[in-house]
C-alpha cells in the first residue's frame, strides 16, 4: 500500500498508508490525545477527523479551545440530544439542530410541553448514549435522496428544510 508522509506544526515528518484519517493519525500520537482531538486542518482546510488523506499532508488538530473545534464538538452533541429526544419522545419531529456561537440546540415538534423531570431524563439518555459510544457517520445525498430519506423515516420537518434551503439556492 502506498505511504504518503504526514508533516506536523512541529515539523516533525511521520509515514502513513494512503487514505489515512486524522483520527487514526491522532490515535498513532496516543488514544488519551485523541479524546482530546475534534477535528483537523489538513493543509489549512478545516475537516472532520474520519475523512481519508489522500497525499502528503501537513496537519495540525483543533481541539474544544479552536473555533471549528468547538463547533465540531457542539455540532455532534447536538446530533446526542436529538438522538436521546427519539429515544425518549419517539412521536417528536425534528427540525434543526446546529452549533451556535455559545452552544447548539435542536427544534422539535411535539405534542406536550417539556418540564424539568423530561430535561432530566434527556440528560441521563445523553450520558447513556455517550457511554454505549456510537459513531456519528456522515451521508451525503442529493437533495432529492435526502428529501425521501427523511420523509421515509417520519421527519417531514427535516424534509421541508432541505426543500425551503435549496429553493433559496443555499447548499447544505
Amino acid at each position: 500500500m502506498n505511504q504518503i508522509n504526514i508533516t506536523f506544526p512541529d515539523d516533525a515528518v511521520r509515514s502513513y498508508h494512503h487514505g489515512v484519517s486524522g483520527e487514526e493519525i491522532a490515535q498513532s500520537i496516543s488514544p488519551q490525545f485523541a479524546k482530546k482531538v475534534y477535528a483537523a486542518k489538513v493543509n489549512g482546510n478545516e475537516q472532520e477527523l474520519r475523512l481519508p488523506i489522500e497525499a502528503d499532508s501537513k496537519i495540525e488538530f483543533l481541539m474544544f479551545d479552536s473555533p471549528y473545534g468547538k463547533e465540531t464538538f457542539w455540532h455532534s452533541s447536538s446530533h446526542v440530544l436529538a438522538q436521546a429526544i427519539k429515544r425518549l419522545y419517539p412521536s417528536a419531529e425534528l427540525g434543526f439542530g446546529p452549533a451556535i456561537e455559545n452552544g447548539f440546540f435542536y427544534d422539535i415538534k411535539y405534542d406536550q410541553k417539556l418540564n424539568e423531570d423530561d430535561f432530566e431524563k434527556i440528560e441521563a439518555e445523553i450520558k447513556k448514549i455517550i457511554k454505549e459510544n456510537h459513531q456519528i457517520v456522515r451521508k451525503e445525498l442529493s437533495k432529492d435522496e435526502a428529501v425521501a430519506y427523511f420523509k421515509g423515516i417520519g421527519e417531514h420537518l427535516k424534509a421541508e428544510h432541505i426543500t425551503d434551503i435549496y429553493d433559496r439556492g443555499e447548499s447544505i
